[in-house]
C-alpha cells in the first residue's frame, strides 16, 4: 500500500470518527450523571477519541503521542462512569472534535493539525482531573519502543 493511499485511508477513517464522536457528544451534552445507556455511549465516545488521537500519533503526527497516552488512560478510567458527572468531559470532547474537524475539511489542511496540540492537551488534562485520572508517565514513541525492546518486539 502506498504512503499516500495509507494517508487517505487514515484521513477518511478520522473524518468518520470525528462525526461519530461529535454525534455521541451532542447527544450527551445535557447529561450530568449518566444512566446505563448514556454511560455506554459516553464510553464509546471516549474510546473513539482515544482511537482518533492514537491514530494521529501512529500515522506520523508524533506530537500527538503524549495525548494518545493520556486519552488511553482516560478511556480506561471513563469505562466506569457510573455515579460521576460526565458533563464537563463531554463538553471538552465536543470542543476538541469541533477544533479537529476544522483541520479535516480537506486532506491538505490535516498536515497543519499540530497547532492544536497545546489546546487539546489542556482540555484532556482537565478531563483527566475531573475523572481523577493519573497522568501518563510515558510521553513519546521512543519510550514505548524502549519498553517493547525488553520484550523483544519493536
Amino acid at each position: 500500500m502506498s504512503v499516500s493511499l495509507f494517508f487517505e485511508y487514515f484521513y477518511d477513517e478520522s473524518r468518520q470518527l470525528l462525526a461519530e464522536i461529535g454525534a455521541h457528544a451532542a447527544e450527551l451534552r445535557l447529561v450530568d450523571i449518566p444512566n446505563e445507556k448514556e454511560a455506554a455511549d459516553f464510553n464509546q465516545c471516549v474510546q473513539k477519541l482515544q482511537r482518533l488521537i492514537g491514530g494521529m500519533a501512529t500515522i506520523g503526527f508524533e506530537m500527538y503521542a503524549p495525548l494518545a497516552h493520556k486519552t488511553s488512560s482516560m478511556a480506561q478510567r471513563c469505562a466506569d462512569s457510573t455515579g460521576y458527572s460526565i458533563n464537563p468531559i463531554v463538553s471538552a470532547i465536543f470542543i476538541i472534535v469541533t477544533d479537529l474537524s476544522m483541520y479535516f475539511q480537506n486532506i491538505d489542511k490535516v498536515k497543519d493539525v499540530e497547532v492544536l496540540v497545546p489546546a487539546i492537551e489542556k482540555r484532556i488534562d482537565a478531563c483527566m482531573a475531573d475523572f481523577h485520572v493519573k497522568k501518563a508517565t510515558i510521553n513519546s514513541q521512543s519510550e514505548i519502543d524502549d519498553i517493547m525492546k525488553m520484550f523483544g518486539t519493536v
